[in-house]
């Protein structure tokens, strides 16, 4: 037995525990065990009972407001186990203070992030809270809104309707992140040449509309991670990563940053790889970003949604929130996949470039699409797509090159299929 983050062990009562029930009142049900030594054995306390009195009246004259917890003797150990839930009436304060757990240790939150359990407690996001400025400007937002939605003219009514105004408070956070220009952080992009230390080009977009932060980091994409290939004397456009994962990738990084911090997302470029780091809000528990990214949680957790919902309105990502199963739906068919890590309070995004270039083009998506679930021959290939018997042939060899499609018989019986689907072409 060992601590972790929802775990602490003392060998006798140490009143430093009311710090760690703050800490997991505050943010994630966790476990004190008291008669425990610092290898995990069992040495078990002298008056156990009399000490779950003091342990029970300790939590209820120091810890504000009192949390929900549940205090257990182990009769023949003379172990006791205190288990402290998570609340919903935060902040939790021990002596006027707010705690949070790093690791093993206990440590006294930051006062944003306190202001963070303060907003937790009443059921507000920092999105929702009164812009600091209320004297703002929208041109890039009714641009876009114009010319994706056909607003005419973005009025008072058409910011209610989107969230991003209440007649009693005026702007939000909101609105002022889809402001021509606000006091908060954002993307700062690198582009790196072979060696990291190597930088082709820079650009500093924080403090810009979120939507022109967007855009701007989409344009620096596809000048370095997209190209032209001439086949057969037409010109198709090929994806060294997908751009659709890239567009997803964007949508975490400005749903999911702290923005109360005047956060930095470092959207680093290289020939390897597209690597976001994203500050974020401090999890609850981390596993629970990841829950909600693949669709396995709550899809609101810790995300702003007012921003997410625009990103939507305007097509510039997907309406699901499982997000990361996109992303990683874009790598379907290559060898390697894009990684999602939170680590403490960074949101870390790895999109790889395809080594084997398996990232296809127009026309050899379309194959990819008709031998979808079935085979065909290289003729009726041909003769479903009109783009002629050698043609047709050429894509189809460099599709299984790729492993993206696999074949089936020899000579005249020669089909081609679906990586995985040609086992059952076998056995029909």
């Amino acid at each position: 037995m060992r601590e972790s983050q929802t775990l602490e062990l003392q060998e006798s009562i140490d009143y430093t525990f009311l710090k760690a029930v703050s800490a997991y009142a505050n943010y994630e049900t966790g476990t004190i065990r008291f008669g425990i030594d610092h290898l995990g054995k069992a040495v078990g306390l002298k008056h156990a009972e009399r000490i779950c009195k003091v342990i029970e009246r300790s939590i209820h004259e120091t810890i504000s407001p009192v949390p929900d917890f549940d205090l257990v003797l182990d009769t023949r150990t003379q172990v006791v186990t205190l288990t402290v839930h998570a609340g919903l009436h935060k902040p939790y304060l021990c002596m006027s203070k707010a705690y949070r757990r790093l690791g093993t240790d206990t440590v006294e939150v930051s006062s944003q992030e306190l202001g963070r359990l303060v907003l937790d407690g009443v059921e507000m996001a920092f999105e929702a809270l009164p812009a600091s400025e209320q004297d703002l400007g929208f041109t890039v937002l009714e641009d876009k809104l114009s010319s994706v939605l056909g607003v005419e003219k973005l009025t008072l009514d058409v910011l209610r309707a989107l969230g991003l105004y209440q007649n009693l408070r005026g702007y939000n956070q909101a609105a002022q992140l889809l402001s021509d220009c606000h006091p908060f952080g954002g993307i700062e992009v690198i582009c790196t040449a072979e060696s990291a230390h190597q930088v082709v080009e820079r650009a500093d977009l924080k403090g810009l509309c979120v939507l022109t932060q967007y855009d701007r980091a989409l344009e620096i994409y596809r000048r370095h991670y997209q190209l032209e290939e001439l086949m057969e004397g037409v010109f198709e456009r090929r994806e060294l990563l997908p751009e659709s994962a890239f567009r997803e990738a964007l949508a975490v990084a400005l749903c999911y940053c702290a923005w109360d911090e005047a956060g930095t997302v470092l959207l680093t470029m290289g020939p390897a790889q597209i690597e976001l780091k994203i500050p974020i809000a401090l999890p609850r528990e981390a596993q629970g970003l990841y829950q909600a990214l693949t669709g396995g949680g709550a899809p609101e957790w810790r995300c702003h949604q007012l921003i997410l919902q625009i990103l939507t309105k305007l097509q510039l990502c997907s309406d699901s929130h499982q997000r990361w199963l996109r992303v990683q739906d874009s790598y379907h068919l290559s060898q390697v996949k894009p990684a999602l890590q939170v680590d403490g309070r960074e949101l870390r995004l790895t999109l790889p470039v395809s080594a084997d270039s398996v990232l296809l083009s127009a026309a050899e998506r379309r194959i990819c699409k008709l031998l979808s679930g079935r085979s065909r021959s290289s003729s009726e290939v041909a003769q479903l797509t009109g783009c002629g018997k050698n043609k047709a042939v050429n894509l189809l060899q460099g599709l299984v090159a790729k492993g993206a499609l696999q074949i089936t018989g020899a000579g005249r019986w020669r089909k081609y299929c679906a990586p995985g689907a040609a086992d059952l072409v076998r056995g029909a």
